[in-house]
């Protein structure tokens, strides 16, 4: 651990930067970067320590927070609307869309019997999801039997 302090423009930040190794041996290594990690902390050694130790099983748990902020852009609907009402119509859908994509990995995860907590990625991606829901929409609502 190395005490570290940045400036830019008037503001100061003091840190501790601290450096782990993140794997026992250099066998199948590409670069150094996947042999050490690191992360600036203002926690002491003793905490830092301990905090390194969790980061990887409490970055796990915000994998589903994570990837929503970034797979819910793929439900937002283009629009040039300025009215503020048919904004929160569109953004209230892209919500109901994403929990609904959530609820359908959470079942296919269930139905290949895989714990949630050790999945890396989603199993249905955004673009089949919308694919499939859009069919059952069709279908669900169709005017002919199928």
């Amino acid at each position: 651990m190395r005490r570290f302090s940045l400036k830019k423009g008037g503001d100061r930040v003091d840190f501790n930067l601290t450096v782990h190794r993140l794997r026992r041996t250099k066998k199948g290594l590409r670069n150094i970067l996947e042999l050490y990690g690191a992360f600036a902390t203002n926690l002491g050694p003793e905490k830092a320590l301990e905090a390194w130790r969790r980061l990887p099983e409490e970055y796990r748990r915000r994998w589903g927070v994570e990837t929503g902020f970034r797979v819910g852009k793929g439900f937002r609907a283009k629009t040039t609307s300025t009215n503020e009402e048919v904004r929160e119509i569109y953004h209230q859908y892209a919500v109901v869309l994403e929990n609904l994509w959530t609820l359908h990995n959470m079942g296919e995860a269930k139905r290949r019997e895989l714990p949630l907590d050790r999945l890396r990625r989603p199993l249905v991606k955004v673009k089949e999801f919308s694919l499939d829901f859009g069919y059952f929409i069709l279908t669900a609502y169709s005017l002919e039997p199928p």
